[in-house]
């Protein structure tokens, strides 16, 4: 079959329409796939563009010359543009059903604009079909390309998990931070190394959730900049911007219910080390029940109980050395008396309002006070020694809690 002379009109109109219909085509795709609404960098959005305006003058060369219907076929060079955007949609962890539903969009989009240049330039009927097969044909073209783009990048997977990994590594060496090192590797899997970033600890994962899972779940949590890998024997995420917790909890509880994160404290990069540890602390904080098991968990709003849990000894030694009289008691007495003297020394008196520790009868409160007074003597008006009551108080007393919790 032999495609007809198009009228020049109709040539010269498809034509003029084409960087327009790009525009509509890319702006229908990242509107309609969620995967795509985190690409808002503008060099990638000119790409994108580009590309699918080349593929389409392609195709429109191909309708205003006559030609056998079955030699139609993309060029060798095009081809290779999409089987490295196939490529690339593999890097970026996204899924292969998501860049085939781009392609659907795109042949809905031009199906459209086609039958409306038709009605303002009628071509015979009968080639309306052959042009519709023509455009699907044309797309199908292209997708088989990506999809084996997309498949090679899969088979080089491995690769490219190994070499975030490394990655990964060198931002967290202990031993120090070589920013030629990160720079070179950064520059393999097509990462720009940021001043600063938040570093997320991402646990519970499901079995065989993998490099492509996990860099995909980042993407969509965090957006195209995050960087995501197996480092440390961890599944870890580094994001350039710090992340809004409470987004971040309503997106894992929406794909991943099983999923916690623990977000790091935001750092220049060359900190990511040191932060990765406090993550670690954060991590087994939760894991003991000392903190909540939330679906998210920041370091930035759990300071003291990482500054507590690090120095973890020094504490001991602290509540052993001011809070002796308290550990002879009873452990129901010895919670009630470490309240009250927790709200005291806080509130610099008897009359504040404590609901449960100090809302008691006057004459009680007395009593209770005068037993702590008997029991810490100058301690409560010393400064230093009020101030280390204070801090032992503060790490004793969530154990005491749990420890009464675990008897009733």
């Amino acid at each position: 079959m032999t495609w007809p002379t198009l009228p020049v009109p109709w040539v010269r109109s498809v034509s003029t329409g084409v960087p327009a219909l790009a525009r509509d085509i890319v702006e229908a795709i990242l509107e309609e796939i969620p995967e795509y609404k985190e690409i808002t960098s503008a060099p990638v959005l000119a790409e994108t563009q580009r590309t699918v305006n080349e593929a389409l003058h392609t195709f429109i060369r191909w309708l205003s010359s006559p030609r056998p219907l079955a030699n139609t076929s993309p060029t060798a060079e095009l081809l290779e543009t999409f089987r490295e955007l196939g490529r690339a949609e593999a890097m970026a962890g996204r899924s292969h059903d998501t860049l085939q539903a781009a392609y659907r969009i795109a042949s809905r989009t031009i199906m459209r604009r086609l039958l409306e240049w038709e009605r303002e330039f009628p071509i015979p009927a009968e080639r309306v079909g052959e042009f519709s097969s023509a455009v699907f044909g044309f797309i199908d073209d292209l997708a088989e390309f990506s999809a084996q783009g997309y498949t090679d990048a899969l088979s080089e997977g491995p690769n490219v998990a190994r070499e975030r990994a490394r990655l990964l590594g060198l931002l967290l060496d202990p031993r120090g931070y070589s920013a030629e090192a990160v720079a070179v590797r950064a520059e393999r899997v097509d990462w720009t190394v940021p001043v600063s970033a938040t570093l997320i600890d991402v646990n519970g994962l499901p079995d065989g959730y993998g490099a492509v899972g996990l860099s995909r779940l980042a993407r969509t949590l965090l957006g195209e900049r995050a960087l995501a890998g197996r480092a440390l024997g961890r599944d870890l995420i580094v994001t350039p911007e710090p992340p809004d917790a409470a987004v971040l909890a309503d997106l894992i509880r929406a794909l991943e219910p099983d999923v916690w994160l623990a977000v790091g404290f935001h750092v220049s990069v060359d900190l990511l080390a040191t932060s990765f540890r406090w993550l670690r602390r954060l991590g087994a904080l939760r894991d003991t029940g000392e903190l909540p098991a939330l679906p998210v968990l920041l370091c930035d709003t759990h300071p003291l109980d990482l500054v507590q849990d690090a120095g973890r000894e020094v504490y001991d030694r602290l509540v052993e050395r001011r809070l002796g009289p308290l550990l002879q008691l009873s452990p129901s007495k010895r919670l009630k008396y470490g309240r009250l003297l927790s709200a005291w020394l806080e509130l610099g008196s008897v009359r504040g309002e404590a609901p449960g520790v100090l809302d008691k009868h006057r004459q009680t409160l007395r009593y209770q006070v005068a037993r702590l007074e008997a029991m810490f003597g100058d301690q409560l008006t010393e400064r230093e020694a009020r101030v280390e009551l204070m801090l032992a108080l503060r790490a004793v007393l969530p154990v005491w809690e749990r420890e009464e919790l675990a008897l009733t």
